[in-house]
């Protein structure tokens, strides 16, 4: 399994859902930059995740953190007309499958447009999403 600390990456930047999939623990936390509310468990972090993936734009990661229990990631997306920078911040379990998956993002402007390309995506897929923080 320790290739959970690799698989993340991976699986984004090949858009590989199965390799992401196996790399989260079953009680995995995601909390999600747009929502006050963390979407919790394999199941619906995948799907979620899914959806991201499928609407997310051209990502290029730009430098990448490591310890024994942490992986952060910085990234840059361009969706659409849209730049935005981000990281994302892994954390492992003692069988190095991610635990908990945060996710920032800047400026707030560009984010806040996101928000509302992708949340319709979400309830399109039947994803129960909280209300947007402002």
């Amino acid at each position: 399994m320790g290739n959970n600390k690799e698989a993340f990456r991976t699986a984004v930047e090949n858009s590989n859902r199965e390799l992401l999939f196996n790399a989260l623990a079953d009680d995995v936390i995601f909390n999600h930059p747009l929502y006050d509310e963390a979407i919790k468990g394999k199941m619906q972090v995948a799907k979620t995740l899914g959806v991201i993936g499928a609407n997310r734009g051209i990502i290029k990661y730009l430098s990448e953190t490591n310890s024994d229990s942490v992986k952060v990631l910085e990234f840059q997306i361009h969706f659409g007309n849209l730049k935005i920078h981000g990281t994302d911040i892994l954390k492992f379990n003692d069988k190095d499958e991610i635990i908990e998956l945060s996710i920032t993002m800047r400026p707030f402007p560009l984010v806040a447009k996101l928000f509302d390309l992708m949340h319709s995506k979400f309830k399109e897929a039947g994803i129960e999403v909280a209300n947007r923080i402002d």
